[in-house]
Formats: structure tokens, C-alpha cells, sequence
């Protein structure tokens, strides 16, 4: 049995679940995002304005495509000190981006069959078959 801690949240519809390995990791993201550990990372982000701001003057019609190379480069160059993605067509970059297309497309509202019968959270788990998601791998 899994230990877990309940909170209510406004941003989500409802009850959020959390389980106690969650603690551990938020408070060791805590410690590396404090304002004083922020500032670390200046450096890194004036890197990442600049290769942002020449790649848009390149090629300004694929803005959205720049604007996640750089997001993507400077978390990856913050948290596994990772050098920095020079190009959009990055295998890292497509894969992240893929797997975050994915959970948004499986976190929808109307992606589960719960929320369109609400009933079915009465269901006994024993009587529950789990179905292999998919749509997560289109």
C-alpha cells in the first residue's frame, strides 16, 4: 500500500494526489530554485536570450519551434548540466516535447472514461482491467 498526501488544489478539478517520494523531491527542487541559488543561473539564461534572439532574426516564421529549443536547453543546462542545445531539430528536444505532447493529450478533460461516467470511481478495484494506454504512443 502506497502512502500518499491529499490536496486540494484551484488548479486542478479536484482532489490531487501525491505520493511521500514527492516530498523528497520538491524540497530538493526548492533548495536548487531559492532566490539566491537563481542567481547561479544568470548566465546561463544570457546565453540562451542571445542564441534565442539571433535564431528568431534567422528564421523569424518559426518562432514557437525557438522559443522550446530554448526552454528546453536552459532547464536541461540547469538541472543535469547539460551543454546547450544549438538546434531545434535536436533528438533530446523532439523526445522531451513529444512526451509532453503526450501527457497533455492523457491529462484532457474527457481523456479518461471516468470523467464521462462519473460512476465508474465505484467500481471495486478487483473488477477493474487495465487496459494498455495507446494513445500515448501515437
Amino acid at each position: 500500500m502506497v502512502t500518499c498526501l491529499y490536496s486540494l488544489s484551484s488548479e486542478t478539478s479536484g482532489l490531487t494526489i501525491f505520493p511521500l517520494s514527492w516530498r523528497r523531491t520538491r524540497r530538493a527542487a526548492h533548495e536548487m530554485l531559492t532566490k539566491v541559488a537563481v542567481r547561479d543561473y544568470h548566465p546561463t539564461f544570457c546565453k540562451e536570450a542571445i542564441i534565442l534572439a539571433s535564431s528568431i532574426l534567422e528564421n523569424p516564421k518559426a518562432l514557437d519551434k525557438h522559443i522550446e529549443r530554448s526552454s528546453a536547453s536552459a532547464t536541461m543546462a540547469i538541472l543535469y548540466d547539460y551543454p546547450t542545445l544549438k538546434n531545434e531539430h535536436d533528438k533530446t528536444i523532439t523526445e522531451i516535447h513529444g512526451f509532453i505532447d503526450r501527457v497533455s493529450a492523457a491529462t484532457a478533460p474527457g481523456a479518461n472514461l471516468v470523467e464521462l461516467f462519473p460512476w465508474m470511481i465505484y467500481i471495486p478495484e478487483r473488477y477493474v482491467v487495465v487496459l494498455p494506454v495507446v494513445f500515448l504512443y501515437r
